[in-house]
């Protein structure tokens, strides 16, 4: 596990380098003693492929990840070769449980540390059957595919301390909040300088600190699916979907997705 995984799971009651501390922390692997049924006790949304996972050596777990997610998503002729790349550059999966006061139960981490030191990534448990019907029903099934299947994964997905990828379960609450402040707003939400529909954007991924949102929009369909851009909330626009391949504007989500695990620098 590279070093800035180690520092941010330490368990402290200090601020760290990335102002968080766990009041309590479990590297799975180092408990091999502890059954499932006993995990499941401290942990209720521990997965039970999670717990079998941490059973395994370091290149069997990245292997068995890998080919769970090549599985799981649909085709796209630039993700999977790319995804295949990504895998390769990890240097460990480790499954953590973490909690942040003495009452709350322990939380499933499925932690990506990348090699080199460069950064990791933190995923969490995939989402059920009946949320991903809600999900889909509530934006009457226009949220993609590739999306709804990349939850199937990980509902919740962030690079360190990242906001990251919304859980399917606040994405009703984030999209609603959204929408309301931008219609109160005295300002118009501009794309290429025109003003567009506020209530056409739909959150999926929020940047930390910024009020900023990477979002599916309902008015551009470059695929079968709605495209997605970046919603700034300091100039209050949009990226342009004409000009994709010089902003923030994603034929799919499997795109943005590319972009997301390629930035690994801290």
């Amino acid at each position: 596990m590279n070093s800035h995984a180690k520092r941010f799971y330490q368990q402290t009651n200090e601020e760290t380098d990335f102002e968080h501390f766990f009041y309590e922390v479990i590297y799975l692997e180092e408990k091999s003693s502890l059954s499932f049924s006993s995990l499941k006790e401290m942990s209720p949304n521990l997965p039970k492929g999670w717990f079998e996972l941490s059973k395994l050596t370091c290149s069997d777990r990245i292997e068995f990840t890998r080919d769970y997610w090549l599985k799981t998503l649909p085709f796209h002729p630039r993700a999977h070769p790319f995804l295949e790349n990504f895998f390769s550059n990890v240097e460990d999966i480790g499954i953590y449980l973490t909690k942040e006061n003495p009452k709350s139960p322990f939380e499933p981490e499925l932690v990506y540390s990348m090699q080199n030191d460069s950064c990791f990534f933190r995923g969490f448990p995939p989402a059920s059957y009946d949320l991903l019907q809600e999900a889909k029903a509530h934006f009457h099934n226009r949220i993609p595919n590739d999306f709804l299947s990349f939850n199937l994964i990980h509902n919740g997905f962030k690079k360190h301390s990242d906001t990251g990828i919304i859980p399917l379960e606040k994405i009703r609450k984030v999209t609603d909040l959204l929408h309301q402040s931008l219609l109160e707003s005295d300002r118009v939400v501009l794309c290429n300088e025109k003003a567009i529909d506020p209530s056409s954007l739909y959150p999926f991924y929020e940047c930390f600190g910024l009020h900023s949102f990477q979002c599916f929009y309902a008015d551009w369909y470059p695929t079968d699916e709605m495209g997605n851009v970046y919603f700034s909330g300091i100039d209050y626009s949009i990226s342009d979907p004409a000009k994709k391949e010089k902003s923030l504007a994603f034929s799919t989500f499997l795109d943005w997705l590319i972009f997301y695990l390629e930035q690994i620098e801290i």
